[in-house]
């Protein structure tokens, strides 16, 4: 599990992702206002992310991040990719890591 998805080097920890069947990355701070004043997030990789659906997974660093709870999964609705890919990162893929299904 790579945590803030690699940042700041995205597209590099992507790449791993992609060469790794074993590689997640998780959506702690990324893309998010306040991960985006020290390490902005490349919007043009946001198609990746949708590739990589299975390997992808909600990070929060919940109770200790500086913004709502909420900020974090608006951040990730914004991409677009859609309720299926909301879903498996925000519970199915995490669950099925855990051994839950």
């Amino acid at each position: 599990m790579i945590a803030h998805a690699g940042a700041p080097e995205f597209a590099e920890h992507l790449e791993l992702a992609r060469r790794f069947r074993n590689v997640h990355l998780d959506t702690t701070m990324v893309a998010t206002g306040y991960m985006d004043r020290f390490s902005p997030f490349d919007r043009t990789l946001i198609p990746q992310y949708g590739d990589l659906q299975d390997r992808v997974v909600l990070g929060t660093d919940f109770p200790n991040i500086p913004y709502a709870y909420g900020e974090q999964l608006a951040a990730l609705e914004s991409w677009g990719l859609g309720e299926a890919w909301l879903r498996d990162v925000c519970w199915h893929n995490g669950q099925r890591l855990l051994g839950g299904a």
